[in-house]
Parts: structure tokens; C-alpha cells; sequence
């Protein structure tokens, strides 16, 4: 996870509704870039460090939800373009998609999470954390995440996310 947490990778969550985005590579790509570096947080905006790498592998311990439940909220979406050849890769959730990804971030317990999967996440953090300290983070990073979507959620909007190395 130090290495990881030095190559400072983030992922740009933005909520919007249907009829204002494109699902045009080049045009998301700008609309996003535009956001990242120039209007900087937004109301409909959310973005997290490569901690994002651990929240996944919590959820993904996750049981007793839909099958890709678990995985939409940071890996899920349709690709937007080839990402392999993407300078940016994004990913394009359905409105629908961001309902489920809502449902499952409210639903699931993070001290069920934590209970599964918290000492792997806390290795990968080393030594020099405590492990209150590294709970302390997800439990913020996940109660940040359930917020975004279950605003979008509400909202009945899509989410598109961007992958910044």
C-alpha cells in the first residue's frame, strides 16, 4: 500500500443529470479535467485518494447483497471509451446504477466490513499506523461515499468517475 499511496492516484466521482453529459470519451475527459483543476470541489462532486484501492477490498467482503452490489460504488460503470488507450480512464454509472450502488453503501454495516476485512487494510497501511487510526479513516471515507450517492441517488443522476494518476 506505500507504494500506492506515493504514486498519489485519486478518483473523481461527479453527479449530473442524464441530459447534461455526453457519453463522448474526448467530451467527458474535458468536462472532468475542467472540474479536477479548474472549478475544484463541486456540490455534485467527490473524490478520494488511492484509499480507495482498501475500500473496494472491504466491500467486497461484503454478503447477503445483489450480485456487483458491492463493486459499483468505486469499480463499477461502463467504460466510456477504450481504456486501454484512454489517458484518463472513465466509467459511466446509470442513474439506476447509482440507486444501487446508494442502496448498498447505506445498507451495508462498516463495522461488519471492518470485522471481515479491517486487518488486511490495516497491513497494508504498515506498522507506523494504528490501527484505530486506519479504522478511523475508512470509517470516514465510506460515510463520505454514502453521502455522495445517496445525494446522486436522490437526485436521480448519473455518476461518471475519472481515474487520475
Amino acid at each position: 500500500m506505500d507504494s500506492l499511496r506515493t504514486m498519489s492516484m485519486h478518483l473523481q466521482f461527479q453527479s449530473a443529470p442524464a441530459a447534461e453529459l455526453r457519453s463522448d470519451e474526448a467530451w467527458l475527459t474535458e468536462y472532468m479535467l475542467r472540474i479536477w483543476r479548474e472549478d475544484g470541489p463541486t456540490p455534485h462532486g467527490h473524490s478520494m485518494d488511492s484509499d480507495f484501492i482498501c475500500l473496494q477490498e472491504l466491500y467486497d467482503g461484503a454478503t447477503g447483497f445483489p450480485a456487483g452490489a458491492a463493486s459499483l460504488a468505486i469499480n463499477g460503470g461502463q467504460p466510456v471509451g477504450d481504456p486501454a488507450e484512454a489517458e484518463v480512464p472513465l466509467v459511466l454509472l446509470t442513474a439506476d446504477a447509482v440507486r444501487t450502488a446508494a442502496e448498498f453503501l447505506a445498507a451495508v454495516s462498516f463495522e461488519q466490513l471492518w470485522a471481515t476485512g479491517g486487518a488486511a487494510a490495516h497491513a497494508r497501511y504498515g506498522p507506523r499506523w494504528a490501527e484505530a487510526d486506519v479504522r478511523r479513516i475508512f470509517r470516514q471515507l465510506h460515510a463520505d461515499l454514502a453521502e455522495f450517492y445517496g445525494v446522486a441517488a436522490a437526485a436521480d443522476h448519473v455518476v461518471v468517475k475519472a481515474a487520475w494518476v
